[in-house]
């Protein structure tokens, strides 16, 4: 660990004139008991790995932190705590203030004020759904010992958008809160403890990727291996993918060869049928949805402004259905449901309501469900 440090100017965050982007830009979100996690993560990780870090840790707003110091006796990455405005650098560390929320937009850090006046603030979350929309498929998520539930969110947006997701293993975590409910969502690529975490996050982040994307459109029917892989999971799952958009499979299958250390189709085939496991893990993946609230806000502001009001001032209807198909994990369900509710409300009526919601993906279901 003898390389020296690079000063701000040297880090180039106060100009993006000659800006290089990181290769993956890799979130870490702790809370209780992670230091010692962050420590033991980034004291195994190289310090020319081409990777931009940023580290969203619960704070206490009562203390001065001394994250910065403590993490710079770990690593000859630059470490420094997070500024509006700043730019991801390769080999960098960023840091979360107290006190602040921080997202990411054009590779740029952008700080706000927490605002507790929702309930409880999700930090973690809130740093990995804006890192998916940002990154996308060079976006990584590593969630490390804490209570609570923060970061299951972001792990699924990170997971929407093609990106990678490591969980602290339980047995090495001191608060298991948040890994095991990380884990819970299914969509956790390596569960691991974090000192052998870099290990498989470089092997990810620098495995080349056999088959394209352009090559897929054109052969992907004709293909015999991956007739053979379409048969595999219809055999195990029940569907059929054959008919899917190519690139989106292909993108995700491209993922878990990666994740397997699998360099062609024919490899991971031979490799799906020796590790039955992986063909419901691919499965899963194949099934993950975009989803969130009010997501397709045109869509939503027309049906809560015209359609909904003419449905609920039909005289005599007393009864209200909605069916959402292909619901994923509930959030179009839900926000259908909110703006029925109000829509019900100005009416001054009373209607009997039931809400419809069906997804394929039985994990989804049940997730939708548990609210």
């Amino acid at each position: 660990m003898g390389r020296k440090k690079r000063s701000p100017e040297e880090s180039g965050n106060n100009s993006d004139k000659k800006y290089q982007a990181p290769i993956h830009i890799v979130a870490v979100g702790a809370s209780a008991g992670g230091l010692e996690a962050i420590e033991s993560f980034f004291v195994n990780m190289p310090a020319d790995s081409g990777l931009g870090f940023v580290v969203i840790q619960h704070l206490s707003p009562d203390y001065k932190s001394l994250m910065v110091e403590l993490l710079s006796k770990k690593t000859d990455m630059k470490v420094q705590r997070a500024e509006d405005g700043m730019l991801v650098l390769p080999d960098n560390v960023y840091l979360i203030p107290p006190k602040k929320n921080l997202t990411i937009f054009h590779g740029k850090l952008l700080l706000s004020e927490q605002d507790h006046s929702r309930g409880i603030n999700l930090p973690i979350d809130i740093f990995l759904r804006s890192l998916a929309e940002d990154a996308g498929e060079k976006s990584v998520a590593i969630i490390l010992s804490g209570t609570g539930s923060d970061g299951t969110r972001g792990v699924r947006s990170i997971k929407e958008c093609g990106g990678m997701v490591m969980v602290q293993s339980e047995e090495s975590a001191k608060f298991d809160g948040m890994p095991k409910a990380a884990a819970s969502t299914g969509l956790c690529d390596f569960i691991l403890p974090p000192e052998k975490m870099p290990v498989q996050l470089l092997a990810y982040v620098k495995h080349p990727h056999m088959v394209k994307a352009s090559k897929v459109e054109n052969n992907l029917a004709d293909d015999d291996d991956m007739t053979r892989l379409f048969a595999l999971l219809r055999e195990k799952g029940k569907v059929d993918f054959t008919f899917y958009k190519p690139s989106t499979v292909m993108r995700r299958i491209e993922r878990r060869m990666t994740i397997n250390n699998c360099d062609t189709i024919k490899e991971y085939t031979t490799y799906l049928q020796s590790n039955p496991g992986e063909i419901m893990v691919l499965f899963r993946e194949l099934l993950i949805g975009v989803t969130g609230f009010f997501r397709d806000q045109a869509s939503f502001t027309r049906i809560g402004d015209e359609f909904l009001p003419a449905i609920v001032e039909t005289p005599g209807k007393r009864e209200i259905r909605l069916w959402s198909a292909g619901c994923s994990t509930g959030e179009e369900a839900y926000s259908m449901a909110i703006l029925l509710r109000e829509a019900i409300d100005r009416s001054g009526s009373n209607f009997d309501v039931k809400i419809f919601a069906t997804d394929i993906d039985k994990d989804a279901i049940q997730y939708a469900a548990a609210g």
